[in-house]
């Protein structure tokens, strides 16, 4: 089971990584949706229809928007890190951990790939 959704051809957002969030400085400030329901795919589409680039899903039910990723919040390439919580709305999911954000980010160019993989498609 891949730890990130390949969003990359259906909605042309691409996997950054497992970056660093908690609550008195979040990473994303732009806008927020939680609900027990909650997937990728619902985090994205949320972040996409209100205008952002990015899309950070934590602690299962979590989503958070923006259009900047902070440098010192940013995932390290190629690393899961803590991102190990399972989807409340998908358990084939994985979204976030506790002050983890798995963070998508919207493709702007060719190719769209994954930080994770490097896979280009």
């Amino acid at each position: 089971m891949l730890e990130y959704v390949d969003l990359t051809t259906s909605k042309r957002w691409e996997y950054v990584g497992s970056g660093i969030d908690d609550y008195f400085t979040r990473t994303f400030k732009g806008k927020f949706l939680a609900g027990d329901n909650m997937t990728v795919e619902k985090c994205v589409d949320f972040c996409d229809a209100a205008g952002f680039s990015y899309a950070g899903l934590e602690y299962r039910r979590e989503c958070y928007c923006d259009n900047t990723l902070p440098e010192d919040k940013a995932p390290k390439k190629g690393i899961m890190g803590y991102c190990v919580l399972k989807c409340a709305g998908n358990a084939d999911e994985f979204r976030g951990g506790g002050a983890a954000l798995s963070i998508y980010r919207k493709c702007t160019a060719a190719p769209c790939q994954h930080a994770v993989s490097g896979v280009a498609t």
